[in-house]
């Protein structure tokens, strides 16, 4: 039995153990959300620590973002390689990208990659398999763009690594299919997109103010077809007034140009149906009509003056009319002109009165022969 003395040494030490117990807390482990940055060498070296991670060194490298969208870029090439293996009868490669792809998940996942692998979709987004495809030029129809599309799905299927079952050829037909599918659905898409949003605006037209313009314009470039599009608008580009304020139509500039004849017949009906752009054709007439008007004022204002001065200057001696009744003769005698009788009498007429006018010593005033000729282009 313990004395006093030992009763109490022995109460004094587990007094002493109580009090380190509660200076000295227990030492816990870290809490390290899934993901985040720790300390260590393998997290110095890749940003994270699998210990803290509770994965392995190997795991850490496969869920890596930066290996996942390396093995996204190079999975094309990996896929086509384990397709050629498999055709040959060697499925080591499945089994180790197998692996691979187990790693990665595990990784992926304790790192709060989730469950898709998003960072490895971009990086097959940018593999350069995938950017070379971009050299292929597109199909002209609907129906090829479609076709296209498949083939480049069915492809892509084809080079897409197998990492899950055992049926490779099974699965490698899934991937071929599913790929065959999306690809021919995307253009599909795009062309009845483009079908239903033509349909929406052409409706819309209808009830808009300036549908009608569309609408006309539109039909405008079908009836001209694509082949003769560019020679209309160069010759419309060309086009310039035939004098100030004479803005043409389109149809009166296309009229020499074969590609534009459709247009030329498209204007005839649409300028002689009542109502609508018909009255917009009748305005244009008149304006040019005193656009022209105002050209021959002009002009006249400006040649009158040199008009008079010169029939001025020949009125001392007068105009010969030998020289003038011999080439008139020239032109009665003509071939086909001869024949008509409205230039016969009209010449003969005229040199009648020009004979009337004429002095003994065969001159007329300017100012007579003027009003002759005036006469005459009347």
């Amino acid at each position: 039995m313990a004395t006093i003395e030992q009763q109490r040494a022995i109460a004094t030490a587990r007094a002493r153990l109580r009090l380190q117990s509660v200076q000295q807390p227990q030492q816990q482990e870290p809490f390290v959300p899934s993901g985040e940055k720790t300390s260590g060498w393998a997290g110095g070296l890749v940003g994270y620590d699998p210990k803290a991670l509770g994965i392995t060194p190997a795991e850490n490298i496969a869920g890596h973002p930066l290996t996942r969208f390396a093995m996204g870029a190079a999975s094309p090439f990996l896929g086509a390689a384990q397709f050629g293996a498999e055709a040959l009868g060697d499925t080591s490669g499945t089994e180790t990208l197998k692996r691979t792809e187990e790693l990665k998940r595990r990784g992926q996942t304790a790192m709060g990659g989730g469950e898709f692998d998003l960072t490895g979709l971009a990086g097959t987004a940018v593999s350069p398999a995938v950017l070379a495809l971009r050299g292929i030029p597109g199909a002209a129809s609907t129906t090829g763009r479609i076709g296209q599309g498949a083939a480049i799905g069915a492809g892509a299927g084809a080079v897409a690594p197998v990492t899950q079952g055992d049926d490779f050829m099974g699965s490698k037909a899934q991937q071929i299919g599913t790929g065959a599918a999306l690809g021919a659905a995307i253009p599909a898409g795009i062309e009845g997109g483009k079908a239903l949003a033509g349909g929406v605006r052409n409706v819309a037209d209808l009830f808009t103010e300036k549908g009608a313009g569309r609408i006309l314009s539109r039909y405008q470039g079908k009836i001209t077809g694509d082949q003769n599009r560019q020679a209309v608008i160069d010759a419309l580009k060309r086009a310039e007034p035939p004098v100030p304020g004479y803005q043409q139509t389109a149809g009166e500039i296309l009229g020499p140009t074969p590609a534009g004849s459709p247009l030329v017949a498209h204007q005839k009906i649409t300028a002689g149906t009542p109502g609508g752009p018909s009255a917009a054709f009748g305005q244009r007439a008149l304006d040019q009509k005193a656009a022209l008007s105002k050209a021959i004022e002009t002009r006249a204002e400006v040649t009158d003056p040199m008009r008079e001065a010169a029939l001025e200057g020949t009125q001392a001696v007068g105009v010969s009319t030998q020289k003038l009744i011999r080439q008139m003769r020239g032109v009665v005698s003509q071939p086909g002109i001869r024949a008509s009788d409205v230039v016969r009498k009209t010449f003969a007429d005229t040199k009648d009165k020009i004979k009337d006018f004429t002095s003994r010593d065969g001159f007329i005033n300017a100012k007579d022969l003027y009003t002759i000729r005036k006469e005459l282009g009347n």
